[in-house]
C-alpha cells in the first residue's frame, strides 16, 4: 500500500509541474501577443514618418532588444495559439 500512495504522489508532483508549464505558456504567449499589437500600433500611429519607419526604429535599438522583437513567423504563431487558447476558454 506504501508503494501505492508513493506512485500517487509522484503522478500529483508531475501533474503539478505540467499544470504550471502550461499556465506559464499561456501567460507568456499572452503577453508577447499584447507586446506584439502594442508594436503594430506604435507602427501604424507612426507611419506619417514614411516606408523607412520599421527599418530606421530597428537601426536604433540595441541588437540584444532586435533579437527578442518578432518576426512574422512568430506573430502568426501567437496569432494561431491565442485562437486555440480561445478555443478552449469558449470565448
Amino acid at each position: 500500500m506504501i508503494e501505492e500512495d508513493f506512485k500517487n504522489v509522484i503522478n500529483e508532483i508531475k501533474e503539478d509541474i505540467k499544470n504550471t508549464q502550461f499556465k506559464t505558456m499561456q501567460e507568456v504567449n499572452s503577453n508577447l501577443i499584447m507586446l506584439y499589437f502594442r508594436l503594430g500600433k506604435i507602427v501604424s500611429e507612426n507611419k506619417a514618418y514614411g516606408s523607412n519607419f520599421t527599418k530606421n526604429v530597428k537601426e536604433k535599438l540595441p541588437d540584444n532588444i532586435m533579437s527578442m522583437l518578432p518576426t512574422e513567423e512568430d506573430i502568426n504563431l501567437h496569432i494561431d495559439i491565442k485562437e486555440e487558447e480561445e478555443k478552449i476558454d469558449g470565448k
